[in-house]
């Protein structure tokens, strides 16, 4: 007997193939709408700058990095006198130091000393007696008082002995018209004790003179 289903039980009519046609578009557009995004993303990434990369347009110019050329310095952690650094006057000889205060080395004595302190040597020495004078109105404070030693051609910073007995480094107030004394001692060898330079300035930020034989 001859089969009598409709027509359209047997295949699709034209509604459902349009709509079957529908939802293979839409499945290529969301693929596509995909892959899209996928290659956007992956070319945003790779434009990132790395890390340590330079950019463009910026500088080629390294910039400055502080110097490790170690810098000389003496035993009080400041840097041996230039030449001209500092007026230069014989021992003996009275200088003036500005504002009417002045100094003088008075005395200086080569004597065997004794190291009593960490890192002293006992040795050749050389004593120093360094008067202040102060010819101005004011009091004036001597506690940033500075005194250094250099010998020899190369301005070899001497060693202080501060614990030697006869030590007395300058400090307190100097009153107007009043005089101070200090004494300083210095390891020096035997062959340089005519070849030194007695640095002294009165206060920090004072200028500075220099005391030779």
């Amino acid at each position: 007997m001859a089969d009598t289903k409709p027509a359209e039980e047997t295949r699709p009519d034209g509604a459902r193939r349009r709509l079957l046609f529908a939802i293979a578009a839409a499945a290529a557009i969301v693929l596509g709408l995909g892959l899209v995004a996928l290659y956007l993303a992956v070319g945003q990434e790779e434009g990132r700058e790395t890390p340590g990369m330079q950019t463009p347009g910026a500088s080629s110019t390294p910039s400055a990095t502080p110097s490790s050329t170690p810098v000389e310095r003496d035993a009080d952690g400041g840097t041996p006198p230039a030449d001209d650094a500092a007026e230069e006057v014989p021992v003996g000889e009275q200088v003036e130091l500005g504002a009417g205060v002045t100094a003088e080395v008075t005395d200086v004595v080569p004597f065997a000393a004794e190291g009593r302190g960490v890192g002293e040597t006992s040795g050749p020495a050389l004593r120093f007696v360094l008067v202040v004078t102060n010819g101005s109105g004011n009091p004036i404070s001597l506690d940033g008082a500075s005194v250094n030693l250099y010998y020899g051609d190369d301005t070899t910073p001497a060693s202080p002995l501060l614990n030697d007995e006869s030590a007395d480094p300058l400090g307190g107030e100097l009153a107007p018209a009043g005089t101070a004394r200090g004494t300083y001692i210095f390891s020096v060898p035997e062959d340089q004790h005519d070849s030194y330079r007695l640095e002294f300035s009165h206060a920090a930020g004072s200028g500075r003179v220099l005391f030779r034989p």
